[in-house]
């Protein structure tokens, strides 16, 4: 109701969020600490597994060449425990970045739906952080939002013979593992920033333009999959977006036209551009009142 009492108002809102719950040094209580200060938004997970669950980006040992294997099979009790608190306190877990073993074990641990702040579909795009069609399907069923991201390495198809070769070549020439979870991966242990910049243009290069209608596309497999009321738009700017004409947020406005040429309604785009997400946040708050309501009870 604020932020929408705000937006009436002509400002904007902003919602702050977490991820990798590595910062909470073991210690669910903390999130007490980031709910109080504002965090509404919950990821457990980033890049390598943590105390809590396991990543869909595992680390990886320069020394030994291995990335590392999982860790706890999906969350750790640590984990479960840490979804039940951000249930307790209002808040969204976010599943972003999770393990697919991780995130369906996050959907089930949760008592409200979950989100995906910044995802998009494996079958498109095969990036071991996309999710796949049971991870699409179980966030759909349980009343969750996938929200899309204009980052072109997570949205291109790169598993074609040819761009596969080409990331192969690339990879090989900058002296990284042929094993990745994107095309990018690893470019930041390279140490010459000549061979890092070498790198990634070649990286580009293989992979060819991202454009608004790739990004749109991953939009309408999960509105075709599982409805318009569990898609929305995330953002991963800070490596550029990589996108035509949409590089920046100040670019926004060209999703919307996207979204109008592809036959969506203004009834959807609202969904999309944030009602989805607002709907799920409200819920989260509803059950946490519930659950609060109950613990208060002799």
């Amino acid at each position: 109701e604020e932020i929408l009492t705000i937006r009436e108002s002509g400002r904007t809102a902003l919602i702050l969020g977490f991820q990798n719950a590595r910062s909470l040094e073991r210690n669910v209580s903390a999130l007490d600490t980031f709910y109080e200060a504002g965090v509404r938004v919950f990821a457990l997970n980033h890049l390598a597994h943590n105390d809590f669950s396991d990543s869909s980006r595992p680390f990886h040992d320069p020394v030994t060449g291995l990335y590392e294997a999982d860790a706890h099979g999906g969350l750790s009790p640590l984990g479960v425990a840490a979804i039940e608190r951000i249930n307790t306190l209002g808040g969204l877990v976010d599943v972003s970045q999770m393990s697919k073993a991780a995130t369906l074990a996050a959907i089930a641990a949760s008592k409200t739906p979950v989100i995906a702040s910044h995802s998009n579909v494996r079958a498109i795009s095969n990036a071991t952080r996309n999710l796949s069609d049971e991870e699409i399907d179980r966030i759909g069923a349980t009343g969750g939002v996938i929200h899309v991201a204009p980052f072109s390495a997570y949205l291109i198809n790169f598993s074609t013979p040819e761009k596969l070769e080409a990331i192969k070549l690339a990879r090989s020439a900058a002296g990284l593992p042929a094993a990745y979870s994107y095309p990018y991966e690893l470019y930041w242990e390279l140490s010459d920033p000549v061979a890092k910049e070498t790198f990634a243009s070649s990286i580009r290069e293989a992979l060819g333009p991202a454009t608004i209608d790739i990004m749109i596309d991953h939009i309408d497999y999960i509105v075709k999959r599982i409805g318009i009321d569990h898609v929305g738009i995330g953002t991963d700017f800070n490596h550029g977006s990589g996108i035509e004409g949409y590089e920046d947020a100040s670019e926004s406005l060209a999703v919307t036209v996207g979204l109008v040429r592809r036959g969506y309604s203004a009834d959807d785009i609202k969904k999309i551009w944030g009602g989805n997400f607002l709907r799920v946040l409200g819920e989260t708050e509803r059950v946490a009142g519930r659950l609060n309501t109950v613990a208060l009870l002799p």
